[in-house]
């Protein structure tokens, strides 16, 4: 660390700015003319290895050779006694980032510092070089809302040989393309999938593909599909879906030739919808909370099948409501005597209307419990996953994008959790899973699940070891596929076939609302959080956001768990835990930066006389939670 009045060649340091993947970052001034700049120094550590030397000689290049009113301009590059420097101009001002997170980046503006952006990505592919970083972080915005790509210190020009330190990721992989994931060189067209990440998230204030490690994130970039950025906010327009999903594609054929191209597509959709002048994105998942909304019960479930009740219990709500000259906030957790994770009994003739289903008709003859080696179920049978791909008369193959809302199967034991496969180049990955259930009954079992499903998806099981599922072995033409071990996110062929041994009906019924979307869970964020009462404090866990210290907390409230964000003693929201009661034993808990903006959050609880562990997954942006799982 280098003290104020330190010299690095001919510049003086003035004060820390910040630290970064390749080094520090000081204000200076140039002790001759008096020029302030802010002074990028490669850490010691890095200055002895070759590598990160080479790409501190190539930023500077790279970004020297762009004479562009909207590209950071370098100074100098040299050495001194500690390693190497940049100098570069001081931009004085916030990020993009900051910009997104503190809630500042209505439409109009957005588009504006886009415009700018855009202007410079095209002019350095024009010039031959690749930025390999494009990211919130790296866009600089000064006076008059100058918008400035900062940060080449990953840029390439097109012969060059790929400078990156031994073993790592070159790039952030929130914004990173699915070729460069893979392993391949960066090119124009994945600055491109980058600006169009950048885009998503200044539209709708959150990343494209939300995921609980940087495994994961790199993970959904190689084979998740874009998700429908209305989706994430409607008023967008629907237009915008196709235009994101082109400009996210795996194939960077199919990406806009140029930002500024896709930069006026997405334009032109917004005029289109009406939403060009729309202010900044709300919090996630804040959609409909005010101070006057009344309580609100989510969809209710069906019956309890092991204690052969008829009672219906409504899903956890959160309530929001305004006290007549006061500015406190009171949060109601709706709940009847049973507790909503356990499963239901399926009566066909008592389901809600509106559902599709794939699968197998429940009824009829006696259900007949195989592993996944198609034998008896003992405790040492393998794991896997399974789903059926041929059965006359049935539909097996998701007829509409919507959502999963309940799964049944009939003659099942153990633990078996429902998986969406979607088909890819002779095999299938794995998009999404429900929570796991316990089976402990040969009768239908019904469970309630919220999961995004797309046309052409395929719905399965993944039984854990020593668990079985219910067949029937006298349906000529039916075929079940399986994966030895289950089947993950990286797409792969069956293990086992048609032929195999395993030519069955398989017992699993799925419903699916067409059309529908998730449910975010109900949170309050703000000043009406703060105003919240506090509640038993069941267990806390601490982390970063952003580079500041914060706390999460699971906390009972009426009845019920819930989770804050807390930060300096200032409660900044607060999220339910659906499924998940106040005297519930918690296995689970951790809290862990994902990135810089990000902080992860994994809840598993099991509720009191209940053998199902209820598991969540939420991310931690600034202010706000957003479920993941």
């Amino acid at each position: 660390m280098l003290d104020t009045g330190s010299l690095v060649g001919r510049y003086s340091v003035d004060g820390l700015l910040g630290r970064g993947g390749m080094g520090t970052v000081f204000r200076a001034h140039h002790v001759d003319s008096g020029r302030v700049v802010a002074l990028k120094v490669l850490s010691e550590p890095l200055a002895a290895d070759a590598e990160f030397t080479a790409r501190l000689d190539r930023e500077g290049r790279a970004q020297a050779s762009l004479d562009h009113p909207h590209v950071v301009t370098v100074y100098e590059a040299g050495e001194f006694e500690h390693g190497r420097f940049l100098a570069m101009r001081l931009i004085e001002g916030p990020s993009l980032a900051d910009l997104i997170s503190e809630r500042r980046l209505t439409v109009p503006r957005a588009l504006a510092l886009l415009d700018q952006v855009a202007d410079a990505l095209d002019a350095a592919h024009a010039a031959g070089l690749v930025h390999r970083d494009v990211k919130p972080h790296n866009v600089l915005v000064g006076t008059g809302d100058h918008a400035y790509l900062a940060d080449f210190g990953l840029t390439r020009t097109g012969g060059a040989t790929k400078v990156t330190a031994a073993g790592s990721v070159a790039g952030t992989v929130a914004y990173l393309a699915p070729e460069v994931a893979r392993g391949e060189e960066a090119r124009p067209a994945s600055d491109r999938y980058a600006f169009a990440a950048l885009a998503f998230e200044c539209l709708t204030g959150s990343v494209v593909f939300p995921r609980p490690t940087d495994a994961a994130v790199l993970l959904a970039q190689v084979s998740d599909p874009p998700p429908r950025i209305s989706a994430r906010r409607p008023e967008l327009g629907v237009g915008l879906d196709e235009v994101f999903t082109r400009a996210l594609s795996k194939d960077p054929a199919d990406r806009p030739a140029s930002a500024r191209g896709l930069l006026a597509e997405v334009r032109r959709e917004l005029e289109r919808a009406g939403a060009a002048g729309l202010p900044a994105p709300p919090p996630i998942g804040a959609a409909a909370l005010s101070r006057d909304a009344t309580t609100e019960q989510l969809e209710a479930v069906g019956a309890d099948e092991a204690s052969g009740g008829s009672r219906i219990r409504p899903r956890v709500g959160l309530a929001i409501a305004a006290l007549a000259g006061a500015a406190a906030v009171a949060v109601a957790w709706a709940v009847t005597e049973n507790d909503a994770d356990t499963p239901a009994r399926a009566a066909e003739t008592s389901e809600p209307p509106g559902l599709t289903y794939v699968g197998a008709d429940l009824s009829g003859s006696r259900a007949q419990p195989r592993d996944c080696l198609g034998e008896t179920a003992v405790a040492a049978s393998p794991p896997c996953t399974m789903v059926q791909t041929a059965l006359p008369g049935a539909t097996l193959v998701v007829p509409r994008t919507g959502v999963i809302r309940r799964w049944s199967v009939r003659g099942a034991s153990g633990e078996l959790t429902l998986v969406v496969l979607r088909p890819r180049e002779g095999g299938a990955f794995q998009v999404t899973t429900s929570a796991t259930e316990s089976v402990g009954s040969a009768d239908v079992q019904t469970f309630s699940a919220d999961m995004d499903v797309e046309r052409g998806d395929l719905v399965g099981l993944r039984v854990t070891a020593g668990s079985a599922v219910g067949t029937r072995d006298d349906v000529p033409g039916a075929t079940v596929d399986r994966w030895l071990p289950p089947v993950a996110g990286a797409g792969r062929p069956a293990d086992r076939g048609a032929g195999t041994g395993f030519d069955v009906e398989l017992l699993l019924r799925v419903g699916i609302t067409p059309g529908a979307e998730r449910r975010a869970p109900r949170q309050v964020t703000g000043s009406a959080a703060a105003d919240l009462p506090d509640g038993r404090v069941r267990a806390r866990r601490e982390s970063t956001l952003d580079g500041r210290p914060i706390e999460m907390a699971l906390v009972e409230v009426d009845g019920r768990l819930a989770l804050d964000l807390v930060q300096s003693r200032r409660r900044l929201a607060r999220v339910e835990i659906p499924g998940a009661r106040a005297r519930a034993a918690v296995a689970r808990f951790v809290a862990a930066e994902w990135s810089p903006d990000q902080t992860g959050v994994d809840i598993d609880v099991v509720n009191e006389g209940s053998a199902r562990v209820v598991q969540h997954t939420y991310a931690a942006f600034d202010r706000q939670f957003e479920l993941i799982r």
